[in-house]
């Protein structure tokens, strides 16, 4: 598939750009609806497209359409980061009723209702490669999405080198021989605890 024009279609206001768009012409934090080409038509072409958007635009909320007929259901959210041990710990320090268990690629934080511990009000799969998805129903992902802008300036204070694994374009269909295990959440840093509180009122 030709994956040298990425076009991003809106939620805001988006026009068709390279893949090395710089990131100072998607600085609106409203999430961004992938419009793929006529000619991606198979699972792995779309799949390898929308990698080419979201690392063209690091940080940059995608939204995850599943067309039923003529109705679209926003499916998930989804990001790249070259820092997913950062985001990890922000989540689950921001989420602290929460579920964590290791996933293929990567690791997984559900996170529970404050008074039904049973019910999942977000899930995010955070993968090795850098990519976050972030799933639950249409009204707590555009909650989420409001807030994204603040998660990220909390993320900054745990941000460390590069992750190596998210520099590499992994292959496609190859998987891992065994799923990692779940890493416990760190202790809260004083500066991102201090912080924590406004990010919550948000939600």
């Amino acid at each position: 598939s030709d994956l040298n024009r990425v076009t991003v279609g809106e939620s805001s206001t988006a026009t068709e750009t390279d893949t090395n768009v710089s990131n100072s012409s998607l600085t609106a934090e409203l999430p961004f609806e992938i419009r793929y080409p006529e000619d991606n038509r198979s699972a792995q072409a779309r799949k390898d497209y929308k990698q080419a958007v979201m690392r063209a635009s690091p940080e940059t909320l995608i939204i995850d359409y599943n067309s039923k007929g003529e109705n679209s259901v926003k499916n998930n959210l989804l990001f790249y980061t070259q820092y997913p041990t950062a985001f990890y710990k922000t989540l689950c320090q921001t989420y602290p009723n929460n579920n964590k268990r290791g996933i293929s690629r990567g690791r997984q934080i559900s996170v529970l209702g404050e008074k039904d511990t049973d019910s999942v009000m977000l899930t995010f799969n955070v993968y090795h490669n850098g990519t976050i998805m972030v799933q639950g129903s249409e009204s707590s992902l555009d909650q989420f999405a409001l807030c994204f802008h603040t998660l990220k300036q909390q993320t900054e204070a745990e941000k460390q080198e590069p992750e190596p694994a998210t520099l590499q374009s992994a292959p496609s269909h190859t998987e891992p021989d065994s799923a990692p295990s779940p890493t416990d959440c760190p202790p809260v840093s004083q500066k991102l605890s201090s912080n924590i509180k406004t990010l919550k009122e948000c939600l």
